[in-house]
């Protein structure tokens, strides 16, 4: 009931606006329309803004004119138009006189500015560029500035994991970023310091926008990957579509086989009344994971002014962890125990569901978006193993865990202008359930059952308007409402209410050729789930594992500067954060032979981020470059002494494409990040380098790509963790080297419609 009258409420508000846009048509003076003309913007009548083609009558249209002031069209057998664009000159009607010249071949040499600051975002144009030519979403996000592929995953420099939108919907796994085909990207908007209008736990947020879609009809896009390491992996895709007028239906399918070599090298030292060495060696370990995703949907555009649409995703997951440990543990530097462990822990997610339903219209002026989203799962964790040790002898450990997990949640987003600009208001509401079972056969540990129900009740308002289409503001307001509540073993063990408001502010202006912004926000990070729980793992005799259901939220005050000249640009950050929760290590049940690993609120620090980078390009090549620097002020208590992890992390990173003839792409990638610290941790020097030769076929809807990454087998992490009495080293063991051959066909590309963007994602996230 709440949902409903908050959403009636605000429906009722208001009424949105169209955006600024550049519109035309292109004749001859019989009045004749002229198709496939060339369009393009430029900025001091040079610098290409965009382009576009007539279509079949003529029309063109732009809906991105960012800081655009002149306006030109060319078209074989016809005079070149220029003309500089005008207040009043939204819609532009030109007629181009014929030339009598013949030309035999006409070359075209632009300089074009693949990125730009527009809304304090960082957009990055991919259409008609090599970064089209990538192969995946995936691939070309790890070559946007500020942003950077980590263990596999994509981060933004100095933010961690963004919200990862296509479309604006945001996607439920990095799966999807794969099924993306890089020459249906249009851009990318890299946004560091998000406003109002997205949840108080987002750090960043990347919005992938596709190329639109033309024709009806029937297509289909398969994919398979082999990738060959210590073992043989598979990975495939088919992605199918058809469209019939208004009607728009999809399926994705998805299927991988992953086996891969896991492990690390792991040494502990607590200091206590006698110090206690525990070294943990675990090279032959190896991981299984099966995996299975289809997808089904169908988007309907009603009108020109109305769409909607649903679909339903089913998730299955197999995977099963080999572990061969070999441990030894010393007291004052004299032996106490040799142990060998050999576990199986095997975990399945069948099911997990979800679903989504939005519908985007426009009444008169007025602008909605609305999404309700559903999503269940259930997972279970077996693990068996045999632990021999010298000093206690055999015995066998078997544990079983079971967590059950349910989000409901809707968004809506209602947007009118307003003095000149454009205004949003919305509100979005989650209800969160999940309960854990954790169970030991041998009574080790002891036995536990945890459930966590959360409401979380948000409304927002945010302002953006341009000036003179060169200055930009925006400014929003946030506040949400939180009732948490957490029990064990069915009794209501913590309750804890939030009322926090979350004030944004951007702002956008060229200083003659460079393209500033500056942006402010407040920003919390609610702990993850599985940081909440009080369920104690059993890792072997002397390691245990669990979370914190006391941990509090952290908060941070958020200041960035970013800007861009043709193309070289500088991004900044500075932080002030307050309660991060950060790993930590303890001794257990006053017993100093066991650790406990879980999580910690620690004091208030600051940390800043700085990054420059260019993206030069000539004849066949184009690159990015980019080095930064990650810092914060940090101190610690450890062995009863202030220490200081304040020594700033260095990046560098250099990605290279050339274009060939015979539609060939090769791309060399380096990787480096050099010793320093960040949180409680100090980072050793890891680099990594990758090569790839790409050729394409039957006019580019068959390619055949060879990859080989981490050349030189460096880019495992490691670290060296303080806190307390407690220093802990950690080389990550899991093989990074991988080649593979991909193989991908397109019949007739035709990309969905769907224009959800999702409610309660970052709910989603925390499960």
């Amino acid at each position: 009931m709440k949902i409903i009258v908050t959403t009636l409420a605000l429906m009722t508000l208001l009424c949105a606006s169209s955006f600024a846009q550049i519109s035309g048509s292109v004749t001859d003076k019989k009045g004749d329309c002229i198709p496939f003309a060339n369009v393009i913007l430029l900025q001091n009548d040079s610098l290409i803004v965009t382009g576009t083609i007539t279509d079949e009558n003529g029309k063109f249209e732009f809906s991105d004119t960012h800081n655009a002031n002149t306006i030109k069209i060319t078209c074989i057998g016809y005079s070149d138009y220029s003309q500089k664009i005008t207040e009043n000159g939204k819609k532009i009607t030109v007629v181009l006189d014929e030339s009598d010249i013949s030309l035999s071949e006409i070359v075209v040499t632009g300089r074009r500015q693949l990125t730009q600051i527009k809304n304090g975002a960082m957009v990055t144009t991919v259409e008609n560029t090599l970064l089209s030519k990538e192969g995946s979403a995936e691939d070309v996000l790890a070559k946007m500035p500020g942003v950077i592929k980590k263990s596999g995953d994509i981060e933004v420099f100095g933010r961690g994991t963004p919200d990862i939108y296509i479309n604006h919907r945001k996607i439920q796994s990095k799966e999807e970023l794969s099924q993306l085909n890089s020459e249906n990207i249009k851009n990318v908007q890299v946004i560091r310091n998000p406003g109002a209008k997205y949840s108080a736990e987002a750090n960043a947020v990347i919005i992938i926008t596709t190329i639109d879609s033309v024709g009806d009809g029937f297509s289909f896009d398969i994919k398979n990957k082999n990738q060959i390491g210590e073992y043989y992996s598979s990975e495939n895709q088919l992605n199918l579509n058809y469209r019939k007028n208004k009607l728009d239906i999809f399926t994705n399918l998805a299927f991988s086989n992953l086996k891969y070599k896991s492990g690390c090298e792991y040494s502990q030292t607590t200091f206590s009344e006698s110090i206690w060495n525990f070294n943990t060696h675990n090279d032959n370990s190896y991981t299984k994971d099966y995996s299975l995703m289809a997808k089904g949907g169908f988007n309907y555009q009603i009108n020109e002014s109305h769409s909607m649409g649903a679909f339903y995703q089913y998730d299955a997951d197999d995977s099963k962890d080999y572990s061969f440990t070999d441990s030894e543990v010393l007291t004052n530097n004299n032996p106490y125990d040799l142990t060998k462990l050999t576990s199986i822990d095997k975990g399945k997610t069948n099911p997990k569901h979800s679903a989504n339903f939005y519908y985007n219209g426009e009444a008169g002026n007025l602008g909605i978006d609305f999404n309700i989203d559903y999503m269940e799962s259930k997972k279970d964790d077996n693990s068996s193993g045999m632990e021999n040790g010298k000093t206690f002898g055999l015995r066998s450990v078997n544990s079983l865990s079971t967590s059950n997990r349910r989000l409901i949640a809707e968004k809506l987003i209602l947007s009118y202008p307003v003095l000149g600009g454009n205004i949003d208001l919305g509100n979005e509401y989650t209800n969160s359930f999940s309960k854990e079972r954790y169970r030991n056969e041998e009574g080790y540990i002891a036995d536990s059952d945890i459930k966590v129900t959360e409401n979380n009740n948000a409304i927002f308002a945010e302002y953006s308007i341009d000036i003179n289409e060169s200055i930009e503001i925006t400014a929003g307001l946030r506040y949400e409402h939180i009732n948490f509540d957490y029990y064990v073993f069915g009794e209501k063990s913590a309750s804890k209410p939030y009322d926090e408001f979350f004030p944004s502010f951007s702002f956008s202006a060229p200083l003659g050729d460079v393209d500033v912004s500056l942006s402010y926000s407040g920003r919390t990070q609610r702990p993850a789930y599985y940081q909440l729980s009080s369920n104690v793992s059993y890792n072997d005799r002397y390691s245990l594992s669990s979370g914190n259901p006391m941990l509090k939220p952290s908060k941070s005050n958020d200041f960035e500067f970013q800007a861009v000249y043709q193309f070289v640009y500088i991004q900044g950050t500075y932080s002030i954060i307050k309660n991060p929760v950060l790993n930590y290590s303890k001794i257990y049940d006053n017993d100093p032979k066991i650790r406990l690993i879980t999580f910690e609120n620690f004091d208030k620090y600051n940390s800043y981020q700085a990054i420059i980078g260019c993206q030069p390009s000539t004849g066949i090549w184009s690159a990015t470059f980019n080095a930064g620097i990650l810092g914060q002020d940090l101190k610690i208590n450890y062995c009863g002494q202030t220490k200081k992890m304040d020594n700033p992390l260095p990046i560098i990173q250099f990605y290279n494409n050339f274009e060939l003839p015979k539609d060939l792409v090769i791309s060399f990638d380096f990787d480096y990040m050099g010793k320093g610290n960040y949180e409680n941790v100090e980072a050793k020097p890891v680099y990594q380098a990758d090569f790839s030769i790409k050729k394409s076929f039957f006019n580019n809807t068959f390619d055949v790509k060879l990859e080989v990454e981490d050349i030189f087998n460096k880019a495992g992490q490691k670290l060296n963790f303080y806190n307390e009495d407690i220093y802990i080293y950690q080389n990550d063991l899991t093989e990074t080297r991988f080649v593979s051959l991909t193989f991908n066909y397109r019949f007739n590309p035709a990309k969905s419609k769907y224009l959800g963007t999702g409610a309660g994602n970052d709910e989603k996230d925390r499960m």
